[in-house]
């Protein structure tokens, strides 16, 4: 589901609670952070040795990179993260995916770049990430759910149960920034 169809779930009681990148900034909404995702660009391996680390977000502009379609909320933090405007078309690329898995496919046979959250990049050589300029930028993930859920002591288990299913060092956004998404 879109963050949108989410919310919209949530304030007439189909969901109870949900997992969302945050912060929202919806007034009916709680959020409760449950890690924080340091955000990686993606590169094919023939661009490893022509690209430093961290490249400058400017240089970006001209680049091959692959987004999420529209209505994720990770297409809008890529952008905001590689400083794409809304209204900037990107340079030869017509093709959108709804799935990071898909990016990075794209990404290895068709060239270009991507970006992916951590837990993303699990079996990716690390060669082929990068940091987009200087510092850690990370996305922050919650656990949401309206003010008006009266089964407080259930959302605390489920948010001890996730935080333990995560490394401790994803726990904070400590010397960095988080990106925002709207």
């Amino acid at each position: 589901m879109l963050t949108q169809d989410i919310l919209k779930a949530l304030r007439n009681d189909s969901l109870d609670v949900a997992i969302l990148v945050t912060p929202l900034n919806e007034s009916e909404v709680e959020e409760i952070p449950l890690f924080y995702e340091e955000l990686f660009l993606y590169l094919n391996k023939n661009q490893v040795n022509k690209i430093q680390n961290p490249i400058s977000p400017e240089i970006l502009k001209g680049e091959r990179i692959w987004l999420l379609s529209e209505g994720h909320c990770f297409r809008n933090q890529m952008m905001n993260l590689c400083k794409i405007g809304k209204n900037n078309s990107l340079p030869g690329f017509d093709f959108e995916s709804g799935s990071l898995e898909t990016l990075r496919k794209i990404v290895d046979t068709e060239g270009g770049m991507t970006v992916l959250p951590e837990l993303g990049t699990d079996q990716i050589s690390e060669s082929q990430l990068r940091q987009i300029g200087h510092g850690k930028h990370y996305r922050e993930i919650s656990l949401v759910y309206t003010r008006n859920f009266a089964k407080k002591k259930l959302i605390k288990v489920l948010e001890e149960e996730l935080k333990k299913s995560v490394p401790s060092s994803m726990h904070s956004a400590e010397n960095g920034e988080i990106v925002e998404w709207k």
